[in-house]
């Protein structure tokens, strides 16, 4: 099982954005994108806690046979090049680990994704 975490308390697929334009983890203007995951529910929730807005964690689930590639180094912030690279092999989602050698899971095409659901955030 993966987790988001999120500002969002109503996220749905629909609204997912691979590719986005510098926020405040980004340079201004750097393109980057993917949406991020944890295998950890906590990491999530501590994610979750850290933006603005009302904490929401969601179960993801992703769809059969998603190709998968594995990054050597920071995952943080995938380029939009790195990403159409990528996507031009086939690949939907990149496993890698963050800055704190944490290991992430990174959807970068959204037709990976099966479902997204409210985990209903435990305090």
């Amino acid at each position: 099982m993966l987790f988001h975490g999120s500002n969002n308390p109503s996220l749905s697929i629909n609204e997912i954005s691979i590719i986005r334009t510098g926020q405040k983890q980004a340079k201004k203007g750097r393109v980057f994108g993917g949406f991020y995951c944890t295998d950890n529910i906590d990491h999530a929730i501590q994610y979750a806690n850290m933006c603005q807005g009302i904490p929401a964690v969601y179960n993801v689930t992703l769809r059969e046979n998603v190709k998968t590639f594995s990054h050597s180094g920071d995952i943080t912030r995938l380029s939009e090049g790195y990403i159409n690279s990528l996507l031009s092999e086939g690949y939907q989602m990149v496993i890698g680990k963050d800055i704190r050698g944490r290991i992430e899971y990174v959807i970068i095409d959204k037709s990976a994704l099966k479902e997204i659901e409210n985990a209903k955030m435990r305090a």
